[in-house]
């Protein structure tokens, strides 16, 4: 199953190994899910893996951002995307919404994000992690 996944939800996930998001990121190592990525949220994802102030809660789960990432970026399918002119409430989250508009279509957009105010965009469902979970993942 080809999935976007929110930033917000790869974050949670290695901070909360009891969270939805956390099994998200299980179900991406063991290769049940594969991330749709761009240059764009790839680069996002980075910076936030550097935050000086998300660093405490790594070392508390024990997570290496820099090995993280390495692991995700192999296991995630990197996509050329055309932006698109679609207007949403955060310009942050376009990049998201963008990966939606590619061929073959994505499965789903996984978000915590309440900036996603459609339920679909470009034909691909917008879901949180813990829906996900109870109504696919399962």
């Amino acid at each position: 199953m080809r999935v976007i996944i929110d930033t917000n939800i790869l974050i949670s996930g290695l901070i909360s190994n009891k969270s939805a998001p956390f099994k998200i990121i299980e179900a991406i190592f063991q290769r049940r899910l594969i991330p749709l990525v761009s240059q764009i949220t790839l680069a996002e994802l980075e910076d936030v893996l550097q935050s000086p102030h998300l660093q405490v809660y790594f070392k508390r789960s024990a997570i290496l951002p820099t090995e993280f990432l390495l692991v995700f970026t192999k296991l995630a399918e990197m996509i050329q995307v055309t932006p698109q002119d679609l207007q949403i409430s955060d310009k942050k989250d376009q990049p998201f919404v963008d990966l939606a508009a590619t061929f073959p279509k994505p499965d789903f957009i996984i978000t915590g994000d309440k900036d996603f105010t459609e339920r679909v965009y470009f034909d691909v469902p917008v879901i949180s992690a813990t829906r996900f979970l109870e109504t696919v993942l399962n």
